[in-house]
């Protein structure tokens, strides 16, 4: 008799933020691949997974939606911010402590921020109670990802 394999289901599931600076999916790139197969397996384990994008391919700027909302598979959605001067405005927003309206809104949502971000954050002070954690992709053996607890490294 073929035995299914049982999906375990955390006993509370959390809502989990992945803060990235380039569009994830689709993936083009090993660190998006990466970045991807994470997002991927915690939403999985029955965690709600959203990965809010800083900035988006080029050629998709262009596009009227300033922020778009994909959906990448059950428990997983992707918002990318489109516009034009997103990257530069998060950039000087960081740097004076300020925070993009759609971004607090997902701040506020979740349970625990991860940072796929190649730098740490600033922490603001509403924020500051919440679990934060650094994805780290250097911690990578002969292309074997390590177990998540040694790729997610707490900032605070």
């Amino acid at each position: 008799i073929d035995r299914l394999p049982i999906k375990k289901q955390p006993s509370v599931m959390k809502k989990i933020l992945i803060l990235s600076e380039m569009k994830i999916f689709p993936s083009q790139n090993e660190g998006q691949l990466r970045s991807g197969r994470i997002a991927k397996s915690l939403a999985r384990m029955g965690h709600d997974v959203c990965i809010h994008s800083i900035a988006d391919q080029s050629a998709d700027y262009a596009l009227s939606q300033s922020l778009l909302y994909q959906g990448i598979e059950e428990n997983l959605v992707e918002e990318v911010n489109r516009s034009r001067w997103g990257s530069v405005l998060f950039a000087v927003s960081r740097r004076l402590g300020l925070i993009p309206g759609s971004l607090q809104k997902r701040l506020r949502w979740a349970d625990i921020i991860i940072c796929d971000l190649p730098f740490n954050p600033p922490i603001p002070g509403a924020f500051r109670e919440k679990t934060w954690l650094r994805l780290n992709h250097a911690q990578k053996k002969s292309g074997i990802d390590f177990p998540l607890e040694k790729v997610l490294i707490p900032l605070v």
